[in-house]
C-alpha cells in the first residue's frame, strides 16, 4: 500500500532544523547585513511547510497516513464520509444491488440518530470509521483533550451499536497537525487519505464528478466521497458500473489494505 510522502511524521524534526536555523542567523545578524534576509527566508520557508502540509493529508508531515491500497489487483475502496443520515439507507441499498462493500466514516453525533443505519451497515459488512464527534471547521484547533474526547464519544456511541472496535480514523477536512498526531496516539488507529477526492461537496454536476473519479480511477485507488450531498446515489451507481465494466472491484478497507 502507499502510505504519505514521509514514512513517519517529520514535524518535530522540522522545529528543531527551524530552531538551529535561527540560531545561526542570530550570529549571522551580527557578522554580516545578509542575516536578517537569510533569517526571513528561513521563516517564511518553515511556516509555508508546516501549515500547508496540514492541510495535504497525505503528506505525512504530521502524522502517517495511508493513501492507497495494494496495486498487484483490481481491487479498489470506496469510501463514504460525514454520515450517517437518512440517505445512507439508499447508498446501503445501491451497494447491494451490486454486491459490493464501502467503508463509511462516521461522524459521532449523528451516529447516535441512526442506530439502525449503523448496526444494518456492520452486518452488511461494510467497515466503519471514526470521523469525529462533530465534524466542526474548528475540530484541528480545538485541542489534544477536546480532540480525544470526541474520538472517544465516537467510538463508544459505534462500538456499542456493532460490538466492534474501530480501527480506523479520517481527519475532518483532511487537516492534521500536531494536536491531532498527539491525540491519536491514544488510539491504535490506522489513518485514511485517499488517492481520489471527488469534490462531490463543490460540484454539483453529476456528471463531473464521475468524470473526475473516473479519469483518475485504477487498482488500489481509495476513492473520497460523502454519503450526505444531493448526488452521491446517483454517482455512486454509475461508479459501480464503470467499475464493472473497467474489472474493479469495490472492497472495504480491511480487504484493500490485507489487514
Amino acid at each position: 500500500m502507499q502510505l504519505s510522502w514521509f514514512p513517519k511524521p517529520i514535524y518535530k524534526e522540522i522545529y528543531i532544523v527551524t530552531f538551529l536555523a535561527f540560531g545561526g542567523c542570530g550570529w549571522l545578524i551580527f557578522s554580516t547585513s545578509s542575516g536578517w534576509l537569510l533569517l526571513s527566508i528561513i521563516a517564511i520557508l518553515s511556516v509555508t511547510i508546516l501549515i500547508g502540509s496540514s492541510f495535504i493529508v497525505c503528506s505525512g508531515v504530521y502524522v502517517t497516513t495511508i493513501c492507497k491500497g495494494r496495486t498487484k489487483s483490481n481491487k479498489i475502496a470506496i469510501t463514504l464520509d460525514d454520515g450517517p443520515c437518512e440517505q445512507t439507507k439508499e447508498i446501503l441499498q445501491v451497494l447491494d444491488k451490486y454486491q459490493v462493500k464501502a467503508t463509511f466514516f462516521l461522524i459521532g453525533n449523528k451516529a447516535a440518530l441512526y442506530k439502525d443505519i449503523i448496526y444494518e451497515m456492520s452486518q452488511k459488512g461494510h467497515n466503519i470509521g471514526n470521523h469525529s464527534y462533530y465534524h466542526k471547521s474548528w475540530f484541528p484547533i480545538i485541542g489534544v483533550k477536546r480532540i480525544k474526547q470526541e474520538l472517544i464519544e465516537t467510538q463508544n456511541i459505534i462500538t456499542s451499536i456493532t460490538g466492534i472496535k474501530q480501527t480506523y480514523f479520517r481527519p475532518p477536512f483532511g487537516i492534521t497537525n500536531p494536536f491531532i498526531a498527539k491525540a491519536i496516539k491514544k488510539f491504535d488507529f490506522k489513518t485514511i487519505g485517499w488517492s481520489i477526492r471527488s469534490l462531490d461537496t463543490i460540484i454539483d454536476n453529476p456528471e463531473k464528478i464521475l468524470d473526475r473519479i473516473k479519469n483518475k480511477i485504477g487498482p488500489g485507488s481509495i476513492v473520497l466521497m460523502h454519503d450526505t450531498t444531493k448526488n452521491a446515489v446517483s454517482v455512486l451507481e454509475q461508479l459501480l458500473i464503470y467499475c464493472k465494466q473497467k474489472n474493479l472491484v469495490p472492497v472495504n478497507l480491511d480487504e484493500l489494505l490485507e489487514d
